[in-house]
């Protein structure tokens, strides 16, 4: 009886903490349960890493509101490979407007979710400028610094084709 009391205990207090956090860090909904919780850098190698991307790159972009365009764009990085930019524009923007370019929050190893793609659509549409969305590699498959190097190459491609 003690232990179902201890359980139901830890289950109580551990609901209480995780909506006392959802109300004062509304961030990542996205992740579920996962942004609850603190993970053991022991959970975090390689292995896991590679199968949280191969997970993530099964998910598809979401769909693109009727009010938006979104293009794809392959550039050259310095060691000649390829990374894909997705560019956000509204439709109805003719005239020169600013550029945001977005880095997800992925540390440069974790590839980017579709829910993240939502948050720069309205990046687009709210703060009326286009969003170029750089989609580096991660050190899962090649050492730091070639994803910083990426996001470089990136920022570097916007600036010299800044009429995107």
């Amino acid at each position: 009886m003690k232990k179902k009391l201890a359980i139901l205990g830890a289950l109580v207090l551990g609901s209480a903490w995780c909506i006392h956090r959802n109300r004062k860090y509304p961030l990542a909904k996205g992740y579920g349960l996962f942004n609850k919780v603190a993970i053991n850098g022991a959970v975090i190698n390689t292995h896991t890493v590679k199968l949280g991307n191969k997970l993530l790159a099964y998910k598809n972009l979401p769909n693109v509101p009727s009010n938006l365009i979104r293009e794809s764009k392959k550039i050259k990085t310095r060691d000649n490979a390829e990374i894909n930019l997705s560019i956000y524009k509204a439709k109805d923007m003719n005239e020169k407007q600013p550029c945001l370019v977005y880095f997800h929050g992925g540390g440069f190893f974790l590839k980017d979710e579709a829910y993240i793609h939502k948050i720069v659509m309205k990046y687009a549409l709210f703060a009326k400028c286009t969003v170029v969305f750089v989609h580096y590699r991660t050190c899962d498959g090649y050492l730091f610094p070639t994803p910083f190097y990426d996001c470089c190459d990136a920022m570097e491609y916007v600036w010299e084709n800044a009429e995107i």
